[in-house]
């Protein structure tokens, strides 16, 4: 009986451990969001307030995005946080931002918490969001017009078409590329053929944003650096509307991935028996594994017997067989930005002594 309470006691140290890592491997978080006042009228403005924090993040990235609509379901304000991983834990993200309401309505704004990899739910990906309102009347109902003694409601705006994408739409980190699109009017049926010149569109892109004005022909563009964390980040582009035309947004997503190395494969050209005081040539050769290329201008390091030496692959180094016996000889890549690492075990080469040859004369005698 004493023996099988040790042994269980035993088993349970062994195992506690294991349970509390499990326990510890989700991460945890805490969102708050609310809006002041409540509501007003037209023309008055409302602040919302945000409050996101992370902590526990072990793998993948975590990202806040913020955003209000109007009560036609028309986004106003768009903000996405910097993307957060295990090295930025524990995560205090606060934000807020100011609206004027110019409809009657409902506004709603929103913040969304996205895990990416290492999800409270357990999975790869989660997506909370909570949401906070504005309440907007309008009692005065409109105001009395001039001579006529009624309503006249300000004209219609015309409604708008923003196009959006990421040229690359996937880049290394670090490097920079480009978002661009164009914003039309979208009352024509042809729409692509009535461009609207001279508005303004703001780009965010990781916390980041940036303006342009779009040209004649409806276009525009902007420049922005990927960042050194890899992942899926959004940027979203947003036209605020104007006397003439209503607003609107587009968004789209950039890869941000390390180029995927080749494989590459190391040959070494060698004789395989030299004799003694030969000039012995090594050549070391690296080729693609993929298409069999040679690929030159590539630093290899040459093993000869307890020696190496550093050489551009393709070139020759050469030595003297000075002992009979045998030379072991091997070549190895490093790898680099552009290809992974690959190893030549080589091999010997045989040195011989060189045989001598004795040629005796034997004469003929007379009969």
């Amino acid at each position: 009986m004493r023996r099988e309470a040790v042994a269980s006691a035993a088993l349970m140290l062994l195992l506690t451990p294991a349970v509390w890592r499990t326990v510890n491997t989700s991460p945890s978080y805490s969102i708050s969001i609310f809006v002041t006042p409540e509501g007003e009228s037209v023309g008055d403005s409302f602040t919302t307030s945000v409050r996101v924090t992370v902590d526990g993040l072990q793998a993948g990235t975590a990202y806040a995005v913020s955003t209000t609509t109007d009560p036609d379901g028309r986004e106003r304000y768009y903000r996405q946080s910097p993307q957060w991983t295990y090295a930025d834990m524990p995560v205090d993200y606060r934000t807020t931002w100011t609206l004027t309401a110019d409809k009657a309505g409902t506004w709603t704004s929103c913040v969304s918490l996205v895990f990416d990899g290492d999800a409270p739910n357990g999975g790869g990906y989660q997506k909370i969001t909570k949401c906070a309102s504005f309440t907007v009347s309008d009692p005065g109902g409109g105001g009395g017009g001039g001579g006529g003694g009624g309503d006249n409601p300000p004209p219609s705006k015309r409604p708008t078409k923003l196009t959006m994408a990421a040229n690359p739409s996937t880049v290394e980190p670090g490097k920079t590329f480009s978002v661009g699109g164009g914003l039309f009017d979208a009352s024509q049926s042809d729409w692509w053929n009535y461009p609207i010149a001279g508005a303004t569109i703001a780009v965010t892109f990781n916390g980041q944003t940036k303006t342009a004005t779009t040209r004649s022909d409806g276009g525009w563009s902007v420049v922005f650096t990927a960042p050194s964390q890899e992942g899926i980040y959004a940027a979203r582009a947003s036209f605020a509307g104007n006397s003439q035309y209503e607003g609107n947004s587009a968004s789209t997503t950039i890869r941000v991935q390390r180029h995927s190395k080749r494989d590459c494969i190391v040959e070494l050209i060698y004789p395989e028996k030299v004799h003694v005081g030969d000039i012995v040539s090594i050549t070391v050769v690296l080729k693609d594994a993929e298409t069999h290329q040679e690929i030159k201008g590539k630093v290899v390091t040459l093993y000869i017997e307890a020696n190496s030496h550093q050489i551009e692959s393709g070139a020759s180094f050469t030595i003297q067989a000075e002992y009979p016996g045998t030379i072991d000889v091997g070549a190895r890549f490093e790898g680099d930005s552009e290809y992974n690492g690959a190893y030549d075990p080589g091999g010997l080469i045989e040195v011989w002594t060189r045989p001598r040859i004795t040629i005796t004369y034997v004469g003929c005698g007379e009969g």
